[in-house]
Protein backbone atom coordinates (compact mmCIF):
# COMPACT_ATOMS: atom_id res chain seq x y z
CA UNK A 1 0.00 0.00 0.00
CA UNK A 2 2.60 2.26 -1.15
CA UNK A 3 1.24 5.87 -1.01
CA UNK A 4 -1.94 5.13 0.77
CA UNK A 5 -3.02 8.55 1.07
CA UNK A 6 -3.39 9.12 -2.95
CA UNK A 7 -6.32 6.05 -2.57
CA UNK A 8 -7.94 8.35 -0.32
CA UNK A 9 -7.35 11.71 -1.55
CA UNK A 10 -9.86 14.37 -2.69
CA UNK A 11 -10.93 12.70 -6.13
CA UNK A 12 -9.13 14.07 -9.27
CA UNK A 13 -11.13 13.67 -12.12
CA UNK A 14 -14.52 14.91 -10.84
CA UNK A 15 -15.27 16.78 -14.34
CA UNK A 16 -16.81 14.30 -16.28
CA UNK A 17 -19.47 14.35 -14.66
CA UNK A 18 -19.23 18.43 -14.39
CA UNK A 19 -19.27 21.06 -16.55
CA UNK A 20 -21.61 19.15 -19.01
CA UNK A 21 -22.28 20.51 -21.91
CA UNK A 22 -23.11 18.28 -24.14
CA UNK A 23 -27.41 18.85 -25.69
CA UNK A 24 -29.64 15.92 -26.73
CA UNK A 25 -28.46 15.49 -30.14
CA UNK A 26 -27.00 12.18 -31.27
CA UNK A 27 -23.41 14.02 -30.64
CA UNK A 28 -24.61 14.94 -27.25
CA UNK A 29 -25.71 11.47 -26.21
CA UNK A 30 -22.32 9.86 -27.50
CA UNK A 31 -20.62 12.41 -25.30
CA UNK A 32 -22.06 11.29 -22.74
CA UNK A 33 -21.49 7.67 -22.63
CA UNK A 34 -18.03 8.44 -23.56
CA UNK A 35 -17.67 10.78 -20.29
CA UNK A 36 -19.21 7.34 -18.49
CA UNK A 37 -16.88 4.97 -19.92
CA UNK A 38 -13.99 7.26 -18.88
CA UNK A 39 -15.17 7.13 -15.30
CA UNK A 40 -15.40 3.74 -14.99
CA UNK A 41 -11.58 3.51 -16.60
CA UNK A 42 -12.24 2.25 -20.27
CA UNK A 43 -9.42 4.40 -21.50
CA UNK A 44 -9.92 3.32 -25.00
CA UNK A 45 -13.38 3.09 -25.52
CA UNK A 46 -13.93 6.40 -24.41
CA UNK A 47 -11.59 7.49 -26.91
CA UNK A 48 -13.35 6.20 -29.58
CA UNK A 49 -17.04 7.78 -28.13
CA UNK A 50 -15.35 11.04 -27.99
CA UNK A 51 -14.06 10.55 -31.40
CA UNK A 52 -17.63 9.37 -32.94
CA UNK A 53 -19.19 12.53 -30.63
CA UNK A 54 -16.87 14.67 -32.79
CA UNK A 55 -17.57 13.35 -35.88
CA UNK A 56 -21.40 13.44 -34.83
CA UNK A 57 -20.49 17.85 -34.51
CA UNK A 58 -19.72 18.19 -31.05
CA UNK A 59 -16.01 20.06 -31.73
CA UNK A 60 -16.02 22.17 -28.40
CA UNK A 61 -12.65 22.29 -26.90
CA UNK A 62 -13.95 20.82 -23.85
CA UNK A 63 -14.53 17.72 -25.89
CA UNK A 64 -11.12 17.76 -27.45
CA UNK A 65 -9.55 18.20 -24.11
CA UNK A 66 -11.69 14.91 -22.61
CA UNK A 67 -10.64 13.44 -25.54
CA UNK A 68 -6.85 14.23 -24.30
CA UNK A 69 -7.45 12.94 -21.04
CA UNK A 70 -8.77 9.71 -22.47
CA UNK A 71 -5.58 9.28 -23.94
CA UNK A 72 -3.33 10.07 -21.60
CA UNK A 73 -5.51 7.12 -19.54
CA UNK A 74 -3.55 5.15 -21.24
CA UNK A 75 -0.44 6.22 -21.70
CA UNK A 76 -0.81 7.65 -25.31
CA UNK A 77 1.16 11.24 -24.15
CA UNK A 78 1.86 11.93 -28.25
CA UNK A 79 -2.30 12.13 -29.25
CA UNK A 80 -2.91 13.47 -26.01
CA UNK A 81 -0.65 16.61 -26.63
CA UNK A 82 -2.54 16.78 -30.11
CA UNK A 83 -6.05 16.72 -28.63
CA UNK A 84 -5.15 19.43 -25.93
CA UNK A 85 -3.92 21.94 -28.39
CA UNK A 86 -6.52 21.24 -31.05
CA UNK A 87 -8.71 21.97 -27.79
CA UNK A 88 -6.69 25.05 -27.03
CA UNK A 89 -7.12 26.24 -30.34
CA UNK A 90 -11.23 26.55 -30.41
CA UNK A 91 -10.81 29.67 -27.70
CA UNK A 92 -14.18 28.08 -26.01
CA UNK A 93 -14.85 27.45 -22.95
CA UNK A 94 -11.21 28.61 -21.70
CA UNK A 95 -11.33 28.38 -17.86
CA UNK A 96 -12.55 24.26 -18.76
CA UNK A 97 -10.14 23.78 -20.72
CA UNK A 98 -7.68 24.92 -18.83
CA UNK A 99 -9.05 23.20 -16.23
CA UNK A 100 -8.57 19.97 -17.99
CA UNK A 101 -4.98 20.70 -19.26
CA UNK A 102 -3.76 20.97 -15.67
CA UNK A 103 -5.32 17.56 -14.67
CA UNK A 104 -3.24 16.26 -17.78
CA UNK A 105 -0.11 18.14 -16.49
CA UNK A 106 -1.10 16.45 -13.07
CA UNK A 107 -1.47 13.23 -13.86
CA UNK A 108 2.26 13.72 -15.73
CA UNK A 109 3.74 14.33 -12.43
CA UNK A 110 4.23 17.98 -13.66
CA UNK A 111 3.05 19.30 -10.57
CA UNK A 112 4.67 22.63 -11.30
CA UNK A 113 3.29 23.56 -13.91
CA UNK A 114 0.05 22.14 -13.12
CA UNK A 115 -0.12 24.39 -10.20
CA UNK A 116 0.03 27.52 -12.24
CA UNK A 117 -2.63 26.82 -14.13
CA UNK A 118 -4.75 26.10 -11.59
CA UNK A 119 -2.99 29.11 -9.59
CA UNK A 120 -4.47 31.25 -13.02
CA UNK A 121 -8.12 29.82 -12.89
CA UNK A 122 -8.45 29.97 -9.23
CA UNK A 123 -7.32 33.92 -9.38
CA UNK A 124 -9.53 34.71 -11.70
CA UNK A 125 -12.41 33.00 -9.92
CA UNK A 126 -11.66 35.63 -7.09
CA UNK A 127 -12.69 33.31 -4.21
CA UNK A 128 -9.14 33.54 -1.91
CA UNK A 129 -9.00 37.21 -1.99
CA UNK A 130 -12.98 37.01 -0.72
CA UNK A 131 -14.30 38.83 -3.46
CA UNK A 132 -17.11 35.75 -4.56
CA UNK A 133 -18.52 33.48 -2.63
CA UNK A 134 -17.28 29.93 -4.04
CA UNK A 135 -19.25 27.33 -5.77
CA UNK A 136 -18.60 23.81 -5.55
CA UNK A 137 -16.83 23.89 -9.22
CA UNK A 138 -14.37 26.68 -7.69
CA UNK A 139 -13.38 24.76 -4.87
CA UNK A 140 -12.85 21.24 -6.88
CA UNK A 141 -10.21 23.85 -8.67
CA UNK A 142 -8.84 25.15 -4.89
CA UNK A 143 -8.38 21.50 -4.71
CA UNK A 144 -6.45 20.68 -7.52
CA UNK A 145 -4.13 23.73 -6.54
CA UNK A 146 -3.51 22.35 -3.11
CA UNK A 147 -3.09 19.20 -4.45
CA UNK A 148 -0.84 20.42 -6.90
CA UNK A 149 1.23 22.56 -4.26
CA UNK A 150 1.39 19.27 -1.85
CA UNK A 151 3.49 17.27 -4.78
CA UNK A 152 5.67 19.98 -5.59
CA UNK A 153 6.65 20.11 -1.89
CA UNK A 154 5.23 23.61 -1.69
CA UNK A 155 3.57 21.95 1.60
CA UNK A 156 2.99 25.63 4.04
CA UNK A 157 0.86 26.78 0.57
CA UNK A 158 -0.56 23.45 0.45
CA UNK A 159 -1.96 23.87 3.91
CA UNK A 160 -3.59 27.01 3.71
CA UNK A 161 -5.40 25.67 0.60
CA UNK A 162 -6.33 22.69 3.03
CA UNK A 163 -7.83 24.83 5.54
CA UNK A 164 -9.88 26.99 2.80
CA UNK A 165 -11.60 23.90 1.61
CA UNK A 166 -12.54 22.84 5.53
CA UNK A 167 -13.50 26.56 6.27
CA UNK A 168 -16.38 26.05 3.05
CA UNK A 169 -17.06 22.52 4.29
CA UNK A 170 -15.58 21.00 1.44
CA UNK A 171 -13.75 17.23 1.22
CA UNK A 172 -13.58 17.96 5.28
CA UNK A 173 -12.02 14.42 5.93
CA UNK A 174 -9.43 14.45 2.77
CA UNK A 175 -8.44 17.91 3.61
CA UNK A 176 -7.52 17.40 7.47
CA UNK A 177 -5.67 14.10 6.64
CA UNK A 178 -3.49 16.21 3.77
CA UNK A 179 -2.76 18.61 6.51
CA UNK A 180 -1.55 15.82 8.40
CA UNK A 181 0.19 14.67 5.90
CA UNK A 182 2.29 17.90 5.24
CA UNK A 183 3.05 18.62 8.40
CA UNK A 184 4.90 15.02 8.67
CA UNK A 185 7.07 16.15 5.87
CA UNK A 186 7.74 19.20 7.70
CA UNK A 187 8.46 17.46 10.58
CA UNK A 188 5.74 18.87 12.23
CA UNK A 189 4.60 15.81 14.06
CA UNK A 190 2.56 17.12 17.16
CA UNK A 191 0.66 19.51 14.75
CA UNK A 192 0.27 16.31 12.50
CA UNK A 193 -0.97 14.37 15.45
CA UNK A 194 -3.51 17.19 15.94
CA UNK A 195 -4.90 17.28 12.32
CA UNK A 196 -5.47 13.34 12.48
CA UNK A 197 -7.57 13.57 15.42
CA UNK A 198 -9.72 16.22 14.00
CA UNK A 199 -10.03 14.31 11.20
CA UNK A 200 -11.35 10.63 13.53
CA UNK A 201 -14.62 13.31 14.23
CA UNK A 202 -15.92 13.20 10.52
CA UNK A 203 -18.61 10.46 9.94
CA UNK A 204 -17.34 8.61 6.94
CA UNK A 205 -13.43 7.74 8.41
CA UNK A 206 -12.53 3.89 6.83
CA UNK A 207 -9.92 1.73 8.21
CA UNK A 208 -7.65 3.04 5.64
CA UNK A 209 -7.67 6.35 7.09
CA UNK A 210 -6.79 5.02 10.35
CA UNK A 211 -4.27 2.87 8.92
CA UNK A 212 -2.23 5.96 7.64
CA UNK A 213 -2.40 8.15 10.89
CA UNK A 214 -1.48 4.32 12.90
CA UNK A 215 1.44 4.65 10.43
CA UNK A 216 1.92 8.56 10.97
CA UNK A 217 1.94 8.31 14.42
CA UNK A 218 4.52 5.61 14.41
CA UNK A 219 6.82 7.66 12.36
CA UNK A 220 6.49 10.16 15.06
CA UNK A 221 7.48 7.43 17.19
CA UNK A 222 4.17 7.97 19.50
CA UNK A 223 3.57 4.18 19.85
CA UNK A 224 1.12 4.64 22.42
CA UNK A 225 -1.39 6.42 20.19
CA UNK A 226 -0.22 4.47 17.21
CA UNK A 227 -2.24 1.61 18.62
CA UNK A 228 -5.00 3.16 19.65
CA UNK A 229 -5.49 4.55 16.40
CA UNK A 230 -5.10 0.89 14.93
CA UNK A 231 -7.90 -0.55 17.65
CA UNK A 232 -10.00 2.43 16.41
CA UNK A 233 -9.42 1.06 13.06
CA UNK A 234 -10.00 -2.23 13.44
CA UNK A 235 -12.96 -1.72 14.92
CA UNK A 236 -14.63 -0.86 11.78
CA UNK A 237 -13.74 -4.03 9.56
CA UNK A 238 -16.15 -5.67 8.93
CA UNK A 239 -15.41 -7.04 4.90
CA UNK A 240 -18.67 -5.49 3.91
CA UNK A 241 -19.79 -2.86 1.36
CA UNK A 242 -15.71 -3.04 0.12
CA UNK A 243 -14.85 -2.52 3.76
CA UNK A 244 -11.23 -3.93 4.82
CA UNK A 245 -11.83 -7.43 6.47
CA UNK A 246 -9.45 -7.91 10.28
CA UNK A 247 -7.16 -10.05 8.76
CA UNK A 248 -6.39 -7.44 5.70
CA UNK A 249 -6.41 -5.06 8.44
CA UNK A 250 -3.42 -6.85 10.02
CA UNK A 251 -1.25 -7.57 7.17
CA UNK A 252 -1.86 -3.82 5.57
CA UNK A 253 -0.55 -2.59 9.03
CA UNK A 254 2.28 -5.15 9.10
CA UNK A 255 1.22 -7.29 11.75
CA UNK A 256 2.05 -10.52 9.81
CA UNK A 257 2.00 -12.75 12.54
CA UNK A 258 -1.76 -12.00 13.47
CA UNK A 259 -2.83 -11.60 9.95
CA UNK A 260 -1.80 -15.07 8.97
CA UNK A 261 -4.02 -15.91 12.28
CA UNK A 262 -6.99 -13.77 11.52
CA UNK A 263 -6.96 -14.69 7.33
CA UNK A 264 -7.20 -18.54 7.96
CA UNK A 265 -10.86 -17.86 8.24
CA UNK A 266 -11.27 -15.20 5.55
CA UNK A 267 -11.73 -15.50 1.45
CA UNK A 268 -12.34 -12.16 0.41
CA UNK A 269 -9.56 -11.24 -2.67
CA UNK A 270 -7.67 -9.16 -0.56
CA UNK A 271 -7.74 -11.54 2.46
CA UNK A 272 -6.50 -14.30 0.00
CA UNK A 273 -3.99 -11.90 -1.59
CA UNK A 274 -2.58 -10.93 2.05
CA UNK A 275 -2.14 -14.62 2.57
CA UNK A 276 -0.38 -15.07 -0.83
CA UNK A 277 1.84 -11.99 0.55
CA UNK A 278 2.33 -13.70 3.37
CA UNK A 279 3.43 -17.33 2.07
CA UNK A 280 5.92 -15.66 -0.18
CA UNK A 281 7.45 -13.36 3.03
CA UNK A 282 7.97 -17.10 5.11
CA UNK A 283 9.10 -18.84 1.51
CA UNK A 284 5.94 -21.21 1.02
CA UNK A 285 5.65 -20.30 -2.97
CA UNK A 286 3.85 -23.06 -3.28
CA UNK A 287 0.94 -22.42 -1.15
CA UNK A 288 1.03 -18.53 -2.46
CA UNK A 289 1.04 -19.97 -6.19
CA UNK A 290 -2.68 -21.92 -5.26
CA UNK A 291 -3.51 -18.37 -3.74
CA UNK A 292 -2.69 -17.02 -6.93
CA UNK A 293 -4.21 -19.44 -9.01
CA UNK A 294 -7.60 -19.62 -7.19
CA UNK A 295 -7.89 -15.66 -7.56
CA UNK A 296 -6.94 -16.00 -11.49
CA UNK A 297 -10.00 -18.88 -11.50
CA UNK A 298 -12.02 -16.40 -9.67
CA UNK A 299 -11.18 -13.79 -12.57
CA UNK A 300 -11.13 -11.24 -9.63
CA UNK A 301 -9.42 -7.80 -10.08
CA UNK A 302 -7.15 -9.80 -12.27
CA UNK A 303 -4.18 -6.78 -13.11
CA UNK A 304 -3.68 -6.29 -9.11
CA UNK A 305 -3.61 -10.29 -8.33
CA UNK A 306 -1.15 -10.89 -11.57
CA UNK A 307 0.79 -7.35 -10.33
CA UNK A 308 1.25 -9.47 -7.28
CA UNK A 309 1.93 -12.81 -8.68
CA UNK A 310 4.45 -11.33 -11.38
CA UNK A 311 7.07 -11.04 -7.83
CA UNK A 312 6.58 -14.69 -7.21
CA UNK A 313 7.03 -15.96 -10.50
CA UNK A 314 10.51 -13.43 -10.16
CA UNK A 315 11.50 -14.50 -6.55
CA UNK A 316 11.20 -18.13 -7.73
CA UNK A 317 13.62 -17.16 -10.74
CA UNK A 318 10.56 -17.55 -13.58
CA UNK A 319 11.57 -14.47 -14.87
CA UNK A 320 9.91 -15.37 -18.64
CA UNK A 321 6.76 -16.00 -17.01
CA UNK A 322 7.20 -12.85 -14.93
CA UNK A 323 7.35 -11.08 -17.78
CA UNK A 324 4.44 -12.52 -19.47
CA UNK A 325 2.38 -11.69 -16.35
CA UNK A 326 3.76 -8.08 -16.93
CA UNK A 327 2.63 -8.03 -20.26
CA UNK A 328 -0.99 -9.15 -19.10
CA UNK A 329 -0.93 -6.92 -16.71
CA UNK A 330 -0.06 -3.35 -19.35
CA UNK A 331 -2.92 -4.91 -21.50
CA UNK A 332 -5.53 -3.95 -18.91
CA UNK A 333 -4.37 -0.35 -18.88
CA UNK A 334 -5.38 0.12 -14.95
CA UNK A 335 -3.93 3.57 -14.14
CA UNK A 336 -5.25 3.29 -10.73
CA UNK A 337 -1.68 0.54 -10.08
CA UNK A 338 0.52 1.75 -12.29
CA UNK A 339 2.90 3.09 -10.35
CA UNK A 340 3.08 0.13 -8.45
CA UNK A 341 3.71 -2.04 -11.46
CA UNK A 342 5.94 0.55 -12.53
CA UNK A 343 8.24 -0.09 -9.67
CA UNK A 344 7.79 -4.02 -9.87
CA UNK A 345 9.44 -4.00 -12.92
CA UNK A 346 12.35 -2.60 -12.02
CA UNK A 347 12.65 -5.27 -9.01
CA UNK A 348 12.08 -7.95 -11.94
CA UNK A 349 15.24 -6.80 -13.77
CA UNK A 350 16.98 -6.13 -10.16
CA UNK A 351 16.71 -9.52 -9.63
CA UNK A 352 17.18 -10.73 -13.11
CA UNK A 353 20.71 -9.10 -12.66
CA UNK A 354 19.64 -6.43 -15.64
CA UNK A 355 21.25 -3.80 -13.93
CA UNK A 356 21.52 -1.02 -16.50
CA UNK A 357 17.90 -1.81 -18.13
CA UNK A 358 16.74 -1.53 -14.01
CA UNK A 359 18.46 1.41 -14.06
CA UNK A 360 16.95 3.26 -17.16
CA UNK A 361 13.42 1.90 -15.76
CA UNK A 362 14.72 3.62 -12.43
CA UNK A 363 15.45 6.99 -14.18
CA UNK A 364 12.06 6.86 -16.01
CA UNK A 365 10.05 6.26 -13.03
CA UNK A 366 11.64 8.78 -10.93
CA UNK A 367 11.14 11.31 -13.57
CA UNK A 368 7.41 10.18 -13.59
CA UNK A 369 6.64 9.88 -9.91
CA UNK A 370 9.33 11.84 -8.36
CA UNK A 371 12.15 11.31 -5.87
CA UNK A 372 11.43 9.73 -2.79
CA UNK A 373 13.36 7.94 -0.22
CA UNK A 374 12.67 4.56 -1.66
CA UNK A 375 14.00 5.90 -5.59
CA UNK A 376 17.42 7.27 -3.86
CA UNK A 377 17.94 4.17 -1.99
CA UNK A 378 17.53 1.91 -5.10
CA UNK A 379 19.61 4.37 -7.72
CA UNK A 380 22.97 3.80 -4.28
CA UNK A 381 22.44 0.19 -5.17
CA UNK A 382 22.05 0.28 -8.74
CA UNK A 383 24.78 3.02 -9.30
CA UNK A 384 26.99 0.75 -7.14
CA UNK A 385 26.54 -2.26 -8.92
CA UNK A 386 27.16 -0.90 -12.34
CA UNK A 387 30.31 1.47 -11.28
CA UNK A 388 33.17 -1.08 -12.64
Amino acid sequence: MRKLMRKIGIVLLVLAAALGIAGCNEGGKTYERAKDAYEKGHYEEAVSLYRLAISQGEKSGVVYADLALAYQGYGDTEKADEAMERALSEGKDREAVLKREGILKYLRSEYGEAGTLFERIVAEEGILSGEKKPGQEALENVGFLAECRKENGEYREAIELFKFLITNGFHTLESKLKIGECLLAENEFYAAATYFDWAKEEPDMKPEHYLFIYRAAREAEDYRDSELYFQEGLSLCTGEDGTMTVGEYYAYAGKFLAAAEKLTTENTTGAILAKAAIAIRDGRYEEAESYYQLLVRRGEELPVVYNQYMILKAVQGEYDAAKQLLSEIRSYRDRSIEEDVDWNEIILYEMQQEYRKAYDLLLEFRKTYGQSEETEREERFLSRVLTP
